[in-house]
């Protein structure tokens, strides 16, 4: 558990080091147009890849404090044993979805190895690569997730008043 706390650390520091990079650039681009009418080639394809990792590390920490967007009106009608397992299974289900993401974003982010930006002339498979770690890091996370749900079963939670569920 350590390891996921240190990581959600780490991944919380680079998207806000993003975000502010993104804010950041965008403003010196603006800021370059309107005072010297000329404009930074780089910007556009930096807040570009920047965005993509914070929208896949942003979805991965939104995994670990279970924040992610889910309905559950009809999951809160069962019983809490019905509901765990539900839960459960839910996070086993976008696990299986996120590893498929990944695999099917492999011989995308290969293909884009040879395909550089124009403006940095970095491999346009930065963006590809934010796709795969993301979903790699969000599996891990999901089946934290599930065992928690499950485990959850094992204790006896007391309400107001002492009556057990």
């Amino acid at each position: 558990m350590k390891a996921l706390k240190l990581l959600d650390s780490i991944m919380e520091k680079v998207c806000a080091f993003l975000m502010i990079f993104m804010c950041l650039s965008s403003f010196a681009q603006v800021a370059n147009r309107f005072i010297f009418h000329r404009s930074f080639i780089w910007t556009d394809e930096i807040v570009l890849f920047s965005m993509v990792w914070v929208t896949f590390f942003g979805s991965a920490l939104a995994v670990s404090r279970n924040t992610h967007t889910r309905i559950d009106f009809f999951v809160s009608l069962f019983s809490p044993k019905v509901r765990a397992y539900l839960l459960a299974f839910s996070d086993l289900l976008c696990a299986v979805f996120c590893v498929a993401l990944a695999y099917i974003s492999l011989p995308v982010y290969q293909k884009n190895l040879k395909i550089y930006s124009s403006g940095l002339h970095l491999p346009n498979a930065i963006s590809y690569f934010a796709i795969i770690a993301g979903c790699i890091i969000m599996v891990a996370y999901f089946i934290v997730l599930a065992v928690r749900e499950v485990k959850s079963l094992g204790v006896e939670v007391v309400k107001e008043g002492g009556e057990k569920t």
